[in-house]
């Protein structure tokens, strides 16, 4: 990423982020929020609760990550205003960002707080212009008094988020992945079970009162795991057409240096990643990179710039003792100062998460197979082993 592209995406996040804040104040001094009696604040935990488990057990289909937590938000706006909303939706997303993820990164603060805000704000305001009424900290109304507004609510809120991801990805100078169709249905998708989801705790907490959130939370909790358990599906069988495909065309040629590049551009399509790499020996005995396939060019002439002494860990350990090595929280590069997240345009600079496995030929290792990515904790056993598949 340019200097000046870098300037035009931090300028455009920190607008977005002050212009956020400052509706959300004007809106705070406005309509100062108040929640009477126990059964509402039972209420507000148990959503705080939900959402932030919906945005921990988040959907990842290769970059895309998807989360329900719109079912849950839409409930807790009709109970409790949206100054509420706003606020439990921004401290669950930090409960998940401090507790699991363990990373808070600046830029990325800045965005998604400001998206968060923006989103429930102006669909509120939708809300209220397709005739809703306020919120009265009662249980829910009936369905299908809410059922309009609450649709215009849904489709305001999913549009700009959309809107807004992809003008950041603009002023990145991203270019649409080239699945953006299948990104899009996916988010199609998740948004039909979020209005599912929305629906059941409408018409539960309408009849039940706060039983009825009880009810609606199960309801949650099925459609969540079926959609989980389709996406998982739907992954497996694009990892193994991918594998496929990557298996012939590996026989297809001879050349090393062809094969090499071929690895490294289809394993992203099987793992996320921000970079790819296969290292090999020089012949001072330190590991060097022979193929590298990256997010940037940036990032692509960082990582071949890498050499790995011996005895370091991480590359050169899965190297000299012929197993994996996977690793969260680490520094990409030893010696050189980190790239700035200008640079890089992706966070990449601090720390990271990365998986390396050898590459054998019957009981000899030629090299070692390397995988990094942004975010902390990015890797869990499934894509070890997917790796461990290709390795072999």
């Amino acid at each position: 990423m340019s200097v000046n592209v870098g300037y035009r995406y931090r300028y455009a996040v920190t607008a977005l982020f002050y212009l956020a804040v400052t509706l959300f104040i004007i809106l705070l001094i406005a309509q100062t929020p108040r929640i009477d009696g126990w059964g509402n604040w039972i209420a507000l935990l148990t959503f705080t609760f939900l959402t932030v488990t919906a945005r921990l057990l988040r959907i990842r289909l290769g970059e895309q990550s998807i989360h329900l937590a719109l079912g849950v938000e839409l409930p807790l706006f009709l109970q409790f205003g949206v100054v509420v909303t706003v606020t439990v939706a921004i401290v669950s997303w930090m409960i998940v960002q401090f507790a699991f993820v363990r990373s808070l990164r600046f830029r990325r603060t800045q965005f998604t707080v400001g998206m968060i805000i923006l989103s429930i704000i102006f669909a509120a305001f939708a809300y209220r212009l397709a005739g809703g009424g306020t919120t009265s900290r009662v249980w829910q109304p009936a369905l299908l008094d809410v059922a309009w507004p609450a649709s215009v609510f849904i489709v305001v809120h999913f549009s700009i988020n959309y809107l807004l991801s992809r003008s950041v990805s603009l002023a990145k100078t991203q270019p649409l992945p080239t699945d953006w169709a299948v990104s899009s249905l996916w988010d199609v998708g998740a948004l039909a079970v979020d209005v599912l989801a929305a629906a059941a705790f409408i018409s539960f907490s309408h009849n039940f009162g706060l039983q009825g959130i009880f009810l609606g939370s199960v309801s949650f909790f099925i459609l969540l795991y079926m959609f989980r358990l389709y996406s998982n599906l739907i992954v497996a069988n694009r990892q193994l057409s991918t594998i496929n495909r990557l298996t012939v065309d590996l026989t297809a040629f001879l050349e090393e240096d062809k094969l090499l590049r071929l690895l490294v551009e289809g394993v992203p399509r099987l793992v996320p990643c921000n970079a790819c790499g296969v290292f090999a020996p020089d012949l001072q005995g330190e590991l060097v990179a022979v193929a590298i396939h990256a997010a940037s060019p940036e990032l692509e002439q960082l990582m071949i710039k890498e050499r790995f002494l011996p005895g370091e860990e991480g590359i050169k350990e899965a190297f000299e003792r012929g197993v994996t090595v996977e690793r969260h929280n680490r520094r990409i590069e030893k010696r050189q100062e980190a790239p700035t997240e200008e640079m890089l345009g992706s966070s990449l600079s601090q720390v990271s998460s990365f998986i390396a496995v050898p590459l054998r030929y019957h009981e000899r290792t030629l090299g070692v197979l390397a995988l990094v990515h942004r975010d902390r904790f990015a890797y869990g056993r499934r894509d070890v082993e997917m790796m461990q598949i290709l390795s072999n």
